[in-house]
């Protein structure tokens, strides 16, 4: 099964932005339950993978964004899912 969706996140200017709990919604709401998610935002891609329909993370990870720019700005995620 792939499935692909898109998360749109407004920042409000330079520092972190967690989006952890947007895509394990994203993950719950696509029916996979093992796999791998592929994030790709705009220059910067990375790899996860799907347990139990959740990502797999450890008790202290999450995934950030750091917004570099002073002004807040609207941001679009990619979010490939790769499962069953």
């Amino acid at each position: 099964m792939i499935v692909t969706r898109e998360v749109r996140i407004t920042t409000r200017g330079r520092g972190f932005v967690e989006l952890t709990a947007e895509l394990n919604a994203v993950v719950g709401d696509s029916g996979v339950r093992l796999g791998l998610c592929a994030l790709w935002i705009r220059h910067t891609s990375a790899s996860l993978p799907i347990r139990h329909g959740r990502l797999t993370l450890g008790t202290w990870q999450g995934v950030l964004l750091w917004e570099h720019r002073l002004r807040g700005q609207q941001r679009r995620v990619d979010v490939t899912l790769l499962g069953e």
